[in-house]
Protein backbone atom coordinates (compact mmCIF):
# COMPACT_ATOMS: atom_id res chain seq x y z
CA UNK A 1 0.00 0.00 0.00
CA UNK A 2 1.10 3.60 -0.34
CA UNK A 3 -0.62 7.12 -1.72
CA UNK A 4 -1.60 7.04 -5.53
CA UNK A 5 -2.03 10.03 -7.27
CA UNK A 6 -4.66 10.67 -10.13
CA UNK A 7 -4.52 13.83 -12.36
CA UNK A 8 -7.77 14.54 -14.30
CA UNK A 9 -6.71 16.70 -17.03
CA UNK A 10 -5.51 14.54 -20.11
CA UNK A 11 -1.86 14.96 -21.25
CA UNK A 12 -0.70 15.90 -18.50
CA UNK A 13 3.23 16.36 -18.27
CA UNK A 14 4.37 15.39 -14.99
CA UNK A 15 8.30 16.13 -13.29
CA UNK A 16 9.66 13.11 -10.29
CA UNK A 17 13.21 13.51 -8.56
CA UNK A 18 14.15 11.69 -6.17
CA UNK A 19 16.87 12.87 -3.01
CA UNK A 20 17.78 14.19 -0.13
CA UNK A 21 16.01 17.73 0.57
CA UNK A 22 16.90 19.63 3.98
CA UNK A 23 14.47 21.83 5.14
CA UNK A 24 14.46 24.28 8.09
CA UNK A 25 11.55 23.03 10.41
CA UNK A 26 11.71 27.37 11.53
CA UNK A 27 9.84 27.42 8.18
CA UNK A 28 6.76 26.10 9.18
CA UNK A 29 6.81 27.67 12.46
CA UNK A 30 7.32 24.64 15.01
CA UNK A 31 10.83 23.75 15.56
CA UNK A 32 14.05 24.89 15.38
CA UNK A 33 17.28 23.13 13.66
CA UNK A 34 17.32 21.88 10.12
CA UNK A 35 16.13 17.97 8.88
CA UNK A 36 17.45 16.56 5.94
CA UNK A 37 15.40 13.71 4.42
CA UNK A 38 15.06 11.77 1.20
CA UNK A 39 11.98 12.68 -0.36
CA UNK A 40 9.92 12.06 -4.10
CA UNK A 41 9.12 15.34 -5.64
CA UNK A 42 6.66 15.70 -8.35
CA UNK A 43 5.48 18.87 -9.49
CA UNK A 44 3.97 20.01 -12.99
CA UNK A 45 6.58 22.42 -15.68
CA UNK A 46 4.03 25.23 -16.67
CA UNK A 47 7.71 26.91 -18.24
CA UNK A 48 8.73 30.39 -18.11
CA UNK A 49 6.17 33.11 -17.60
CA UNK A 50 2.84 30.74 -17.88
CA UNK A 51 -0.17 32.92 -17.64
CA UNK A 52 -3.71 30.99 -15.85
CA UNK A 53 -1.92 27.78 -16.37
CA UNK A 54 -3.56 25.08 -13.60
CA UNK A 55 -3.30 21.62 -12.56
CA UNK A 56 -5.48 19.58 -10.37
CA UNK A 57 -5.00 15.75 -9.11
CA UNK A 58 -6.69 13.25 -6.26
CA UNK A 59 -4.98 12.22 -3.85
CA UNK A 60 -5.57 8.49 -2.53
CA UNK A 61 -4.15 7.33 0.53
CA UNK A 62 -3.53 4.19 1.04
CA UNK A 63 -3.85 2.43 -2.17
CA UNK A 64 -2.17 0.07 -4.67
CA UNK A 65 -0.70 0.41 -7.90
CA UNK A 66 -3.74 -1.59 -9.33
CA UNK A 67 -6.65 0.43 -7.14
CA UNK A 68 -5.31 3.89 -8.16
CA UNK A 69 -5.40 2.35 -12.43
CA UNK A 70 -8.66 1.34 -11.57
CA UNK A 71 -9.64 4.98 -10.12
CA UNK A 72 -8.87 6.25 -13.09
CA UNK A 73 -10.87 4.32 -15.05
CA UNK A 74 -14.02 5.14 -12.96
CA UNK A 75 -12.92 8.51 -11.50
CA UNK A 76 -15.33 9.84 -8.14
CA UNK A 77 -14.64 13.29 -7.77
CA UNK A 78 -15.81 15.83 -10.80
CA UNK A 79 -14.01 19.10 -11.08
CA UNK A 80 -16.51 21.71 -11.57
CA UNK A 81 -14.21 24.72 -11.90
CA UNK A 82 -10.57 25.65 -11.34
CA UNK A 83 -10.01 28.97 -12.21
CA UNK A 84 -8.64 31.94 -9.89
CA UNK A 85 -11.95 33.30 -8.98
CA UNK A 86 -13.64 29.52 -7.44
CA UNK A 87 -12.46 25.90 -7.65
CA UNK A 88 -15.18 23.20 -6.89
CA UNK A 89 -15.17 19.84 -6.59
CA UNK A 90 -17.66 16.48 -6.29
CA UNK A 91 -17.84 13.26 -5.03
CA UNK A 92 -20.24 11.60 -6.64
CA UNK A 93 -20.31 8.75 -4.51
CA UNK A 94 -20.23 10.61 -1.38
CA UNK A 95 -22.61 13.21 -2.84
CA UNK A 96 -20.11 16.11 -1.05
CA UNK A 97 -19.61 19.32 -2.55
CA UNK A 98 -16.79 21.73 -1.89
CA UNK A 99 -16.44 24.95 -2.84
CA UNK A 100 -13.72 27.90 -2.24
CA UNK A 101 -14.86 31.29 -3.51
CA UNK A 102 -11.38 33.48 -3.30
CA UNK A 103 -12.86 36.74 -4.67
CA UNK A 104 -13.96 39.45 -2.09
CA UNK A 105 -17.31 39.18 -4.23
CA UNK A 106 -17.54 35.82 -4.35
CA UNK A 107 -19.14 34.07 -7.52
CA UNK A 108 -21.47 31.41 -8.64
CA UNK A 109 -20.75 27.52 -9.25
CA UNK A 110 -23.58 24.64 -9.84
CA UNK A 111 -26.24 26.39 -8.03
CA UNK A 112 -24.36 27.69 -4.77
CA UNK A 113 -24.08 31.38 -4.95
CA UNK A 114 -21.94 32.85 -2.12
CA UNK A 115 -21.80 37.05 -1.85
CA UNK A 116 -18.29 36.85 -0.08
CA UNK A 117 -14.84 34.95 -0.36
CA UNK A 118 -15.78 31.81 1.84
CA UNK A 119 -14.94 28.29 2.03
CA UNK A 120 -17.93 26.38 1.46
CA UNK A 121 -18.79 22.21 1.71
CA UNK A 122 -22.33 20.82 1.19
CA UNK A 123 -23.18 17.06 1.55
CA UNK A 124 -26.36 15.29 0.35
CA UNK A 125 -27.48 12.85 2.93
CA UNK A 126 -29.63 9.55 3.14
CA UNK A 127 -32.30 11.45 5.20
CA UNK A 128 -33.16 13.50 2.26
CA UNK A 129 -30.90 16.79 4.02
CA UNK A 130 -28.31 18.76 2.48
CA UNK A 131 -25.57 20.10 5.38
CA UNK A 132 -23.60 23.13 4.94
CA UNK A 133 -20.75 24.10 6.17
CA UNK A 134 -19.46 27.86 6.06
CA UNK A 135 -15.97 29.42 6.68
CA UNK A 136 -13.61 32.26 6.41
CA UNK A 137 -9.87 30.90 6.54
CA UNK A 138 -9.09 34.19 6.30
CA UNK A 139 -10.04 35.29 9.95
CA UNK A 140 -10.77 39.02 8.03
CA UNK A 141 -14.52 38.75 7.74
CA UNK A 142 -16.35 40.61 11.19
CA UNK A 143 -19.45 40.87 8.68
CA UNK A 144 -21.87 38.00 7.56
CA UNK A 145 -21.42 35.53 4.41
CA UNK A 146 -24.66 35.21 2.17
CA UNK A 147 -25.19 31.83 0.84
CA UNK A 148 -27.98 30.81 -1.98
CA UNK A 149 -29.01 28.01 -3.22
CA UNK A 150 -30.90 27.03 -5.87
CA UNK A 151 -32.39 23.78 -4.75
CA UNK A 152 -36.22 23.11 -3.79
CA UNK A 153 -35.90 23.58 0.52
CA UNK A 154 -38.87 22.38 2.24
CA UNK A 155 -37.70 23.17 5.70
CA UNK A 156 -34.70 24.63 7.72
CA UNK A 157 -34.24 22.14 10.23
CA UNK A 158 -30.83 22.65 12.08
CA UNK A 159 -28.92 26.18 12.38
CA UNK A 160 -25.88 27.25 14.52
CA UNK A 161 -26.56 30.24 16.30
CA UNK A 162 -25.08 32.86 14.05
CA UNK A 163 -26.84 31.45 11.52
CA UNK A 164 -30.12 32.57 9.58
CA UNK A 165 -32.67 30.85 7.04
CA UNK A 166 -34.67 32.17 4.25
CA UNK A 167 -36.32 30.07 2.50
CA UNK A 168 -36.89 32.11 -1.40
CA UNK A 169 -39.19 30.48 -4.55
CA UNK A 170 -36.11 28.94 -6.03
CA UNK A 171 -34.50 27.34 -2.80
CA UNK A 172 -33.21 29.24 0.12
CA UNK A 173 -30.64 32.06 1.60
CA UNK A 174 -28.31 31.54 4.69
CA UNK A 175 -26.63 34.51 6.39
CA UNK A 176 -23.99 33.44 8.19
CA UNK A 177 -22.48 35.55 10.93
CA UNK A 178 -18.71 35.46 10.73
CA UNK A 179 -17.58 37.54 13.58
CA UNK A 180 -15.83 35.43 16.51
CA UNK A 181 -16.17 32.48 14.71
CA UNK A 182 -11.90 33.09 14.06
CA UNK A 183 -12.10 30.18 10.86
CA UNK A 184 -14.40 27.89 12.59
CA UNK A 185 -16.97 26.50 10.41
CA UNK A 186 -20.70 27.07 10.97
CA UNK A 187 -23.23 24.75 10.12
CA UNK A 188 -27.00 24.20 8.81
CA UNK A 189 -29.10 21.22 7.77
CA UNK A 190 -32.01 21.90 5.54
CA UNK A 191 -34.50 19.30 4.55
CA UNK A 192 -35.00 18.86 0.40
CA UNK A 193 -38.31 18.75 -1.30
CA UNK A 194 -38.16 15.03 -2.47
CA UNK A 195 -38.35 14.45 -5.62
CA UNK A 196 -42.01 13.79 -7.78
CA UNK A 197 -41.87 10.01 -8.96
CA UNK A 198 -44.59 9.62 -11.84
CA UNK A 199 -46.59 6.44 -12.04
CA UNK A 200 -48.52 5.43 -15.18
CA UNK A 201 -51.51 3.18 -14.54
CA UNK A 202 -51.15 -0.15 -16.23
CA UNK A 203 -53.86 -0.27 -18.40
CA UNK A 204 -54.96 -4.38 -19.27
CA UNK A 205 -54.93 -5.68 -22.78
CA UNK A 206 -59.05 -5.74 -23.36
CA UNK A 207 -59.27 -2.47 -21.91
CA UNK A 208 -57.56 -1.26 -25.34
CA UNK A 209 -59.63 -3.67 -27.40
CA UNK A 210 -62.53 -2.18 -26.15
CA UNK A 211 -61.52 1.30 -26.80
CA UNK A 212 -59.99 0.35 -29.92
CA UNK A 213 -63.25 -1.01 -30.78
CA UNK A 214 -65.23 2.03 -29.39
CA UNK A 215 -63.16 4.46 -31.98
CA UNK A 216 -63.80 2.03 -35.06
CA UNK A 217 -67.27 2.13 -34.41
CA UNK A 218 -67.56 6.30 -33.92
Amino acid sequence: MGTGYYFPEENTEIQVRRGQTTGSWKDVGTFEGESTENYMEMWVDHGQNPENASYSYVLLPETSAEETENYAQAPKVTILENSSEVQAVRHETLKITGVNFWQEQGGSIDGITSNKAASVMLQETEQGTVKVSVSDPTMKNKGNIQLTLEEEIADCIQLDENVTCEKTENGAVLTFAMAGTNGAASMAELQLVPPVILRSRKIRKNQVHRKFRKLICW
